[in-house]
């Protein structure tokens, strides 16, 4: 049950770089999304060569995980740069590592994981709230300067 979580939690990841990677695509920055997936891959198969060693399947995971997030990172501050939006970068930080507690807590605590699960569930609700609210945000600025710009 506990294995299945943490690979829960991989796609949870995947998730969160995909969302991403749609906005890149709109933006037509194929090179962008070509240049952080390769980043991924090589981050990922350097990581499975040193984990899987030593932590077997975990070690894929993990290193899935942080392939996963460098995808997202490129990704997110290259369309920030060519775009101009804010996506809320520092609030998705901390979303990814509320997200890491959550599958520590899965690997090693097996009494009390509901109220920990609960806890961090409301926390990451907040977090992607606040998320949203910055994104949407930074879109709407976006568009606004965009159109101020076409009338000059």
């Amino acid at each position: 049950m506990a294995l299945c979580s943490r690979i829960a939690n991989q796609y949870c990841f995947f998730s969160i770089s995909g969302y991403i990677i749609t906005i890149a695509a709109a933006a037509k920055a194929t090179k962008l999304i070509a240049k952080a997936t390769v980043l991924g891959a090589v981050v990922n198969t350097i990581l499975n060569l040193i984990l899987i060693p030593y932590f077997e399947l975990y070690g894929a995971v993990i290193a899935t995980l942080i392939g996963y997030f460098f995808i997202w990172l490129t990704i997110i501050l290259g369309v920030e740069k060519k775009m101009g939006i804010k996506f809320g970068i520092v609030f998705s930080c901390i979303n990814y590592a509320v997200l890491i507690i959550q599958w520590v807590i899965l690997l090693v605590e097996e009494e009390h994981v509901m109220v920990y699960e609960i806890i961090l569930l409301m926390l990451i609700l907040c977090l992607n709230g606040a998320v949203i609210k910055e994104t949407l945000s930074g879109i709407y600025n976006a568009i606004i300067n965009k159109t101020n710009k076409d009338k000059i």
